[in-house]
């Protein structure tokens, strides 16, 4: 496994050097600097997991080295070191982006206790960031429309492919509500079975065919699935994928109409089988 690699910034000697022997000794990877700018100018030719730099320091201090190195790299962790007279200040470091300090002398334990903390939580942070960028390209290429609901049925989110189906743009639909770009004669039945998922808080994942109305008039047909998503007793939004089905509608409207003809003609064929028969029969 690859060694983590640290960069400590201290501009005391002495302090310096037993900070860099003890993170040594738990088998890490450290780069030492004397202060702000020096580890700044290291920071920016090599790769590292993690800083642990002091925060008083002549010049350009730990504060000052903070908001430098954030800029180029706003995922890095930084670990403020400091005194019980400078806490106040330690905090303000918090806010700058720093993610945790330490009272100074630290103890060892505490020192890789909190680098380990910060290692992991910066992990799940990037890992999270991938999903969600992921999540977004899914999102933004995929031609069913993904879309979330508040509990009134109006539009929370919608994803691009809104703009395909029904020619709005997802901001157009935001805060409105989806009833109204739902067929008159469907419209009924989709908000009552909607309101009583509400009710009743139906987790189950609940499938639906429903004709809307896109932004020039024109009547398509969706197959919806849909599931509520339920907070501290009660339904947060609705989410779910709309997918449109107006070629298989209109198959299966074609199809059908050709069976009831085919019906017909077969009942016609009996109907002149039978006459032709009776006729048979009387001359017989």
């Amino acid at each position: 496994m690859e060694k983590i690699k640290v960069l400590c910034i201290d501009d005391e000697p002495e302090q310096r050097k037993a900070m860099c022997g003890l993170l040594r000794s738990k088998d890490y990877s450290v780069t030492t600097a004397a202060s702000g700018q020096s580890g700044l100018n290291i920071f920016k030719k090599r790769r590292f997991d993690i800083v642990l730099c002091d925060l008083n320091m002549p010049k350009r201090g730990g504060l000052w080295f903070l908001e430098k190195v954030k800029r180029i790299n706003p995922g890095i962790p930084v670990i403020i070191l400091t005194s019980h007279g400078t806490i106040r200040a330690a905090v303000k470091s918090l806010k700058k982006g720093a993610f945790d300090f330490i009272l100074e002398p630290p103890k060892i334990e505490e020192i890789e206790s909190t680098i380990i903390k910060a290692i992991d939580t910066t992990r799940l942070q990037r890992q999270l960031n991938e999903s969600e960028e992921n999540y977004r390209m899914l999102v933004k290429n995929v031609p069913d429309v993904i879309y979330s609901l508040n509990p009134k049925g109006l539009f929370i989110s919608l994803s691009p492919a809104v703009k395909t189906n029904l020619g709005y743009k997802p901001s157009e639909l935001i805060g409105t509500s989806v009833f109204k770009l739902i067929h008159p004669e469907d419209r009924k039945r989709v908000r009552d079975g909607f309101m009583t998922a509400i009710k009743t808080e139906d987790k189950r994942i609940r499938k639906i065919e429903f004709r809307m109305l896109t932004k020039t008039g024109e009547e398509k047909y969706f197959e919806v699935r849909t599931q509520m998503v339920p907070e501290d007793g009660r339904v947060l939004r609705s989410d779910g994928i709309a997918r449109d089905v107006t070629e298989r509608k209109r198959s299966e409207t074609e199809m059908e109409s050709k069976n009831a003809q085919l019906e017909e003609l077969l009942k016609d064929a009996g109907l002149i089988k039978n006459i032709r028969n009776s006729v048979f029969n009387v001359f017989k």
